[in-house]
């Protein structure tokens, strides 16, 4: 996929020093977790092409919008990384600027 294709689904890879940066985009706060999702699921090499085969339900809070923001990619992240849980889709049902509950499907990779 391109850079351009990645800018034009809500997310791109940017250039950086230290780590890995992605640019997201969303038409509002909903959107703009999802693609973040999206782009963290893409870069972890893991695509959402998979069947789902795991179901589970996530409830965050935090005290600030950019907080909840991190920890819900830290929670994809730490599913993927412990579990081999890779996201197939999210459904975010709530969402203010601190807090968020989602349903997530799952495919889990063999290891």
């Amino acid at each position: 996929m391109t850079k351009r294709q990645r800018a034009e689904k809500g997310w791109k890879l940017v250039d950086h020093t230290a780590d890995l940066c992605l640019e997201i985009h969303g038409s509002d706060l909903k959107e703009l977790f999802l693609n973040a999702a999206k782009g963290l699921t893409e870069l972890l090499g893991a695509h959402s092409a998979s069947i789902p085969d795991k179901k589970d339900h996530l409830s965050l809070e935090a005290d600030s919008v950019e907080d909840l923001l991190v920890d819900w990619l830290r929670e994809l992240l730490f599913q993927n990384e412990t579990r081999g849980n890779v996201l197939v889709e999210a459904r975010i049902s709530e969402l203010s600027n601190i807090g968020l509950k989602a349903d997530l499907d799952f495919a889990v990779r063999r290891r």
